[in-house]
């Protein structure tokens, strides 16, 4: 990885008082918790706890699936100020072919896009041949509520049937777990990685948030796991980040299809989503580890 691809408490100088307390913090504690499963990483999780002198370390992810577990087996979701209910996700996505539908998400944190990257991705989807729902970050609202071009398109793909662009809180589990959704299209923070692979989706990651996890996770998805493309430019560092639609569509393309390479990564990603769900049950490197860590620190 390049420098500035790693995440911020590594690279910056003034970060370095935070660094030492992190360490201090390592030395000190007992082990570490992760959202992870021990299949989807097992040389990392050996190399971190080599790394930290044999500390335990508790990979007791993916940690939406506690949810499910609970419920009976059902996906539940996070409510918030929700602008598509659970029931108008699924018809729309019910009447939509299975592995057709692009879920788009940027995460709620994602730094403001300039309006031309806006509607330049707002322009890809529309002519992708792909339909999709795309989960609009709240930095970008005010453009959305002001452009004329935006609103316009979002009539379009309204009346068609081919999109939806949605404000405030979606069912994200829901809607990742739907049989008509083939991809997530995201910034690669780790939950939305995970959600996705519990799901057994494969990814178009664009991370866009310079400092954060974003590139690290973003290489692992698609260099390591191999069950991701990328569309985001070479060098993070330009500013503003311009991704044209080009790119966008051929990055779907070979997720969503891409003959037998495109199969593979998704056969891939189905088969670690068979080892999460495995890893969260009775018996399963996960629930092993909760429980231990639950056992561990009981008095």
């Amino acid at each position: 990885m390049r420098r500035v691809e790693a995440p911020c408490f590594f690279r910056h100088a003034s970060m370095g008082t935070l660094g030492e307390d992190i360490q201090r913090a390592h030395a000190q504690g007992a082990g570490m918790i992760f959202n992870t499963f021990l299949e989807l990483e097992p040389d990392h999780v050996a190399g971190l706890s080599s790394a930290w002198g044999g500390k335990k370390v508790w990979t007791v992810g993916p940690v939406s699936l506690h949810h499910q577990l609970a419920a009976g087996g059902t996906t539940t979701t996070c409510r918030g100020e929700a602008s598509m209910d659970d029931d108008d996700c699924l018809q729309w996505l019910d009447g939509k072919e299975a592995g057709s539908v692009v879920y788009v998400s940027f995460g709620t944190i994602a730094p403001k896009m300039d309006p031309e990257t806006v509607l330049e991705l707002a322009r890809a989807l529309e002519t992708s041949g792909h339909p999709f729902i795309w989960a609009l970050s709240k930095a970008d609202h005010p453009f959305a509520e002001s452009s004329q071009e935006l609103q316009e398109l979002e009539a379009r793909v309204a009346a068609s049937g081919g999109g939806r662009i949605v404000r405030g809180w979606v069912p994200q589990l829901l809607i990742l777990s739907h049989a008509a959704v083939g991809c997530l299209f995201t910034h690669s923070g780790w939950n939305s990685v995970m959600e996705a692979i519990t799901a057994g989706k494969p990814a178009v990651t664009w991370p866009r948030l310079i400092g954060s996890d974003h590139f690290v996770n973003e290489k692992f998805t698609v260099e390591v796991l191999r069950i991701g493309v990328s569309v985001r430019p070479e060098d993070p560092h330009i500013q503003p980040v311009e991704v044209r639609r080009e790119a966008i569509q051929a990055a779907l393309t070979a997720v969503l299809e891409g003959g037998d390479e495109g199969q593979e990564r998704r056969d891939r990603v189905r088969d670690l989503s068979l080892k999460a769900k495995a890893a969260m049950q009775a018996g399963g490197s996960s629930h092993a580890n909760l429980c231990d860590l639950v056992q561990r620190f009981t008095i």
